[in-house]
């Protein structure tokens, strides 16, 4: 998959032929800037709520922080992935 990342709202009909047989999708600044923001918040809880935990303790811990500031890529990959230059 390919992410063309510009606040433009169109691109030319030739942009399909630059996917190369893997799905293209235009995607605005801001849907990226959430996705980022997400995953720099559930980094830092990680980061405090794991950094006294052995290894075996943390997992389950970092996986309910991930899906609870929807930083999973099930949970954001919907948001980059609504405009469709070339075929899915």
């Amino acid at each position: 998959m390919t992410l063309l990342v510009t606040p433009q709202t169109e691109v030319a009909s030739d942009a399909a032929l630059v996917a190369t047989g893997r799905p293209l999708f235009l995607v605005a600044p801001e849907p990226l800037q959430q996705v980022a923001e997400r995953l720099l918040a559930a980094w830092d809880a990680i980061r405090a709520e794991t950094s006294s935990l052995a290894l075996a303790d943390a997992r389950p811990v970092v996986a309910g922080i991930l899906s609870k500031r929807e930083a999973l890529p099930s949970q954001w990959l919907a948001l980059v992935t609504t405009r469709p230059v070339a075929p899915v």
